[in-house]
């Protein structure tokens, strides 16, 4: 179940960044806005230890 979750999230996520025209450097931002439960924990996790403006640089 997990692995097909994850992948209707990639493909729901990058229909919405074609359907919003959405621009390269803001994918990060747009895509971690989607997360909840275990997903959101591990991205605070991320945005804590590396910080924000570097988080939201990452391909």
């Amino acid at each position: 179940e997990g692995a097909i979750e994850l992948r209707r999230w990639f493909e729901k996520t990058k229909s919405v960044f074609k359907i919003g025209e959405c621009a390269e450097g803001k994918k990060v931002k747009f895509a971690t806005a989607t997360l909840g439960g275990p997903a959101l924990t591990w991205w605070k996790t991320k945005v804590v230890t590396m910080g924000l403006e570097m988080v939201n640089q990452m391909p």
